[in-house]
């Protein structure tokens, strides 16, 4: 923008000598191209906004869907809930299923009841409870052994 403000401060000051009379179409036709090359530039950076902002957002997206793919990779489904495999080979959750089918998403079931031989979780938001058995849930490691006593 610097080069076409000084292209028009040229033309200011050449329209001023009297010895430019006789150039004044010139003048004013450079002056007119000056504004026109600010407009297109102005147009340019409005649209290079747009693109930035949108990048992002499709970035935004992007990993959000490698983030469910990768999730759906290592998710396993037991006891009418969904469980992530951790790295180590254990198991994290129980998830609600219905969550994940219906908005792909994880929702952490919470623990309802405790018996001496299974845990009873519920989903908060669909309230399905699913009923787990300690063996299960000491074969896959889901509990610290802390949790589990």
């Amino acid at each position: 923008m610097g080069a076409i403000k000084d292209i028009t401060d040229l033309t200011i000051k050449l329209m001023e000598r009297k010895s430019a009379k006789r150039f004044t179409n010139e003048v004013l036709k450079i002056q007119s191209l000056a504004a026109s090359l600010q407009s297109e530039h102005a147009a340019i950076l409005d649209r290079e906004s747009h693109l930035i902002t949108e990048n992002l957002d499709l970035k935004r997206k992007n990993k959000e869907l490698e983030d469910q793919i990768s999730v759906g990779r290592k998710l396993e489904f037991h006891y009418e809930a969904c469980w992530v495999k951790r790295d180590d080979g254990s198991l994290d959750g129980p998830f609600s299923q219905q969550v994940w089918d219906s908005e792909r998403k994880l929702m952490r079931m919470q623990l309802s009841r405790r018996g001496s031989s299974s845990f009873e979780f519920v989903c908060g938001e669909s309230q399905k409870t699913c009923i787990v058995p300690l063996n299960f849930m000491v074969k896959h490691r889901v509990l610290s052994q802390e949790e589990l006593k």
